[in-house]
């Protein structure tokens, strides 16, 4: 444990989120009440149960906090460099909840308990700064966010640095940059006369590349909030190096598949290994990301080419080590649902990209096709065909012993749709949930032929019969979990977006329910209306609505931001209004969209 000059600390700090806001004089009070300390991977900086006499505060490296459980000690969060803890036991005066291991080698800024409540009361910046990141932790934890690591060195790992694999770097590279909130720096380890593609990548707006040799991660971590190295799993550095970064990217380009990830894997990094393949014919179980062909071709992509299906995997990707991978939750509503194809067309137009779907019902059913690859527009045109004459793509009625629909129209129009294809092979990951009569509980459905999970979870109880997969009788999803945004968080989502259709009342129902019977007032072509549109549908749908309600707002409550559409003019069976409800959908979301792109782009050193 070593201390730091107070210019050195003072250097350090001025580098970090909260902190750089400070005046100078401000800063320097904080520096000249501070201590530095190093701490090796493993040392424990604090345990839970001690009295709290220090605050910490990374200026670079990692520390996992851990809590006492049945099991011994749970990781519960990792923090990176600019963020902070100790502080509640320093506020309340109890023994410290958790324990704080080094990650990796870690720099700390440390302030006794004295100095912390002084400091606090005489720089009120510093405590609302505080104020504003417990905040934060406690609407993380609510919402049920995985613990996301706040990344400081992503290490990418290649064989022989060859003109391949190093366009591919400057590629992350670029895409790295525009997603972070930070500079970027580049330090190429590997080297060799193939590195000029890398070096190109310092054009790109954000991207620093360093270029002194020797220079260590720890030094690295320091110097900059966000750096990436490349280095080849050839030299003799590179096993620590793989344990020393916070994110490891295997790329593998013109190898067998898995031969990076085993030998990343050989080294036993702290953490998961991210397995990129650049061939478009790998499947999923080759790699954990597989990106086209055309990073290894020119750089930078997200420039050059930045609506290319490559550039936005380059992003998404990006996103994912960043803590950042964004959600979309779209609710059931019947015909009300079309509003989704409104809302995604204005995300469109915003330029908004999210890298996991899931959707219940109609939701579902958009949420799917969006999933392979579909824009709003080819939604449209799709959905325009089939509810223009719904007697003949939808409507088979049998004798209603199980239901009052045979569901046969159905499912064959989803399967015209989406074809044969595994929900694992879609562009996007995707989810669905459905309810098993049999059990009584929630299936949520992300493997297996979409066109079965879509129409089970669009298998409205009373009015198309129950899907049979294997042992289970599966229903429309609506009864159990309108809104599966839960189901977004469980995946990974860090950030979730709702669209929620089934707010407000729904008026339409009364004439029908205060005269259901008798010959209806028109003739022939109105009962032709009527046995086309049926009361009994809308009453059954509008009963899985307000049963599914309370479950509609706690769902909502772990969104991020959310778009509700103004409904109340139309019925969950209204499919004659697609245009006016795509309409009110796609003004929702243009009304939502500024607190959308504050929730993309949260601060990073909340990640955890």
């Amino acid at each position: 444990m070593a201390g730091a000059s107070e210019p050195e600390l003072l250097a350090a700090l001025r580098r970090l989120p909260h902190f750089a806001e400070l005046t100078p004089e401000l800063l320097s009070l904080v520096a000249a009440r501070a201590r530095q300390r190093t701490a090796s991977r493993g040392d424990i900086l604090c345990r839970a149960g001690e009295r709290g006499e220090e605050f910490f505060l990374i200026i670079g490296g990692a520390v996992r906090i851990a809590v006492p459980s049945a099991r011994g000690e749970e990781v519960v969060a990792e923090l990176g460099a600019g963020e902070w803890f100790g502080e509640m036991a320093l506020i309340t005066g109890e023994p410290r909840s958790a324990s704080a291991i080094a990650g990796t080698d870690t720099k700390l800024a440390v302030l006794a308990r004295t100095d912390f409540l002084e400091l606090v009361a005489q720089v009120p910046a510093l405590a609302l700064a505080v104020s504003h990141v417990l905040s934060r932790r406690l609407r993380a934890r609510l919402q049920g966010r995985p613990p996301r690591p706040a990344p400081s060195v992503v290490l990418a790992v290649t064989t022989a640095p060859n003109a391949g694999n190093t366009t591919l770097v400057a590629n992350l590279a670029a895409a790295l940059a525009g997603a972070s909130d930070w500079p970027l720096a580049v330090f190429d380890h590997a080297g060799g006369p193939s590195a000029s593609p890398v070096m190109a990548a310092a054009a790109y707006p954000g991207v620093t590349v360093v270029t002194e040799r020797g220079a260590d991660l720890t030094r690295l971590r320091t110097a900059y909030r966000l750096t990436l190295v490349r280095v080849s799993m050839t030299e003799a550095c590179a096993a620590q190096m793989v344990k020393d970064a916070d994110a490891v990217w295997a790329l593998e380009v013109d190898d067998p598949p898995e031969a990076v990830s085993a030998w990343v894997r050989a080294a036993a990094p702290p953490g998961p290994v991210t397995s990129i393949r650049c061939d478009s014919r790998a499947s999923p179980a080759d790699a954990t990301v597989i990106l086209d062909s055309s990073v290894l071709a020119s750089a930078p992509l997200v420039r050059d080419a930045p609506r290319s299906s490559a550039a936005r995997a380059l992003r998404g990707l990006s996103r994912r080590v960043l803590g950042r991978r964004a959600g979309l939750a779209l609710s059931a509503g019947g015909a009300k649902g079309l509003a989704h194809i409104g809302a995604l067309s204005c995300f469109e137009r915003a330029g908004l990209e999210f890298d996991l779907i899931a959707g219940t019902s109609m939701g579902a059913i958009v949420g799917g096709l969006l999933a392979m690859g579909q824009e709003s527009r080819d939604l449209l045109r799709g959905f325009a065909a089939f509810v223009g004459d719904i007697r003949r793509t939808l409507l088979d009625f049998g004798l209603p012993e199980v239901s009052l629909l045979r569901g046969e129209k159905k499912r064959a129009a989803i399967r015209d749709r989406v074809g044969e294809r595994d929900i694992r092979d879609l562009q996007l990951p995707f989810w669905t949930v459905t309810a098993d009569l049999v059990s009584g509980r929630e299936v949520v459905l992300g493997s297996g032929p979409l066109w079965q999970a879509l129409d089970a979870t669009s298998a409205i109880p009373g009015i198309f019969p129950p899907v049979a997969v294997g042992e289970r009788l599966l229903i429309d999803g609506w009864v159990v979990n309108p809104i599966p945004v839960d189901v977004l968080r469980r995946q990974g989502a860090d950030v979730v977006v709702a669209v929620d259709v089934t707010a407000g009342a729904d008026p339409t129902l009364r004439a029908d329910v205060a005269s259901p019977g008798g010959a209806p007032a028109g003739g022939l072509q109105r009962l032709r209306q009527r046995l086309a549109n049926p009361a009994i549908v809308r009453l059954v749908m509008r009963a899985m609505e307000v049963a599914a309600r309370e479950r509609t707002l706690a769902n909502l409550a772990l969104a991020d931001a959310y778009v509700q559409p103004d409904l109340a003019a139309y019925s969950v069976a209204d499919v004659r209004h697609l245009r006016e409800i795509v309409e009110r959908g796609e003004a929702a979301a243009e009304q939502a969209l500024p607190a959308i792109r504050r929730a993309l782009r949260r601060p990073l050193e909340t990640s955890s």
